[in-house]
């Protein structure tokens, strides 16, 4: 059976994979990642996705990371990526080693989700 420990080459910045850091205030997370969903990518579309339509995104990519890897608290992190900043915003499973982590560029919130409306 596949381990954690067969999938390293994948994660492996000079192979497949590439380097995400993931921080959090002061403490950084290191974390190997491999670009891209797999290539059947209805086996992702469980929970958030399948209610309420399609919430694609610009520039919203796919980044698989090993589960053990993944931070508890990484909705609350911010992500470097190839010199860029995301959120991430969805972690969907695929199988039991990996999860696919969605992310979408960065920006500051200015305000509460909603608070538009009391004006």
């Amino acid at each position: 059976m596949i381990g954690d420990d067969d999938w390293q080459s994948f994660f492996d910045p000079d192979e497949f994979g590439c380097e995400l850091q993931m921080v959090l205030g002061g403490d950084v997370r290191d974390v190997p990642g491999m670009l891209g969903a797999p290539r059947e990518p209805d086996q992702l579309r469980t929970g958030n996705r399948n209610q309420g339509g399609v919430r694609a995104k610009p520039g919203e990519i796919i980044c698989q990371v090993p589960r053990s890897e993944l931070p508890s608290d990484w909705a609350k992190r911010q992500v470097f990526l190839d010199g860029q900043i995301y959120t991430a915003i969805e972690a969907l499973p695929i199988g039991r080693i990996r999860v696919g982590l969605v992310l979408i560029p960065y920006s500051e919130r200015s305000e509460q989700h909603g608070e538009w409306l009391r004006d």
